[in-house]
């Protein structure tokens, strides 16, 4: 589901998808709207401004990562997210190897 931005257009080739014209004034046609990806990205700036200030181009995916967790899990508190974090925690990174990932793509 997307709005009507040409660049989507190439997505056609891979996947089934339905439109949402903005510029017309339509939201929701149908089942199909681009409200929770809004929604998400409008968190998502509020996290850059309000909690990270700046994020490196090296670790973005991973800030995008904890923010999609963060929205996923909206609805619990903040007690309930910490004990569902810890119950999926499979092991310590340790500082040393997070910066061998990144030797290894350099």
């Amino acid at each position: 589901m997307t709005d009507e931005w040409t660049a989507y257009k190439s997505l056609d080739k891979i996947y089934e998808r339905e439109i949402v014209c903005h510029s017309a004034g339509e939201y929701v046609k149908g089942e199909a709207h681009t409200n929770n990806i809004e929604n998400f990205w409008a968190h998502f700036k509020r996290t850059i401004v309000g909690t990270y200030f700046h994020m490196s181009d090296e670790h973005l995916a991973s800030y995008v990562n904890e923010s999609a967790y963060r929205y996923n899990n909206r609805d619990l508190s903040e007690g309930s997210r910490f004990d569902v974090t810890l119950a999926n925690c499979q092991k310590r990174l340790t500082w040393n190897e997070l910066i061998a990932r990144k030797k290894k793509r350099a």
